[in-house]
């Protein structure tokens, strides 16, 4: 899910607000400026309080630490988002549009827990699988006596 959000959903709303940004002649800051504004309609935070709060360091993804939900989450806004900005609307005003048209009117931005980094997770699992498969190779197999 982490690298559809990334290759994908997120790539397809960056460039919706490349043509904005281009044809409306704005700022470069746009981009910061609706990362900022999807993570705040989902967990009413910026990616730099929630890193602040849990600890990470700057350079990390926060993408990285979520469950699959919040990730759908973040996938569905980007798409609806995009689309709404291909529709000549405002990078800012899409996201909270996409949000209004994804999320139960009766929703609350509300900070998301994260879980352990995905990355890390899979190189240890991968690294105890290896240590297995070597474990299995140097066994060494007596024959029982009947």
């Amino acid at each position: 899910m982490q690298d559809k959000l990334k290759d994908e959903d997120r790539v397809e709303l960056m460039n919706a607000v490349k043509e904005w940004q281009k044809k409306h002649k704005a700022s470069r800051r746009i981009y910061a400026q609706v990362h900022d504004e999807l993570n705040k309609v989902i967990q009413s935070l910026t990616a730099q309080q929630i890193k602040r709060r849990n600890g990470l360091v700057k350079s990390a993804l926060i993408r990285d630490y979520y469950d699959t939900n919040p990730l759908i989450d973040y996938g569905s806004l980007s798409r609806v988002a995009a689309n709404l900005i291909r529709c000549g609307i405002d990078p800012i005003e899409a996201i909270h549009l996409a949000a209004a048209l994804y999320f139960s009117p009766d929703r609350v931005s509300q900070e998301i827990p994260l879980i352990e980094n995905i990355h890390k997770v899979t190189k240890i699992l991968e690294a105890k699988k290896r240590e297995r498969e070597l474990n299995s190779r140097n066994e060494v197999y007596l024959p029982h006596s009947s």
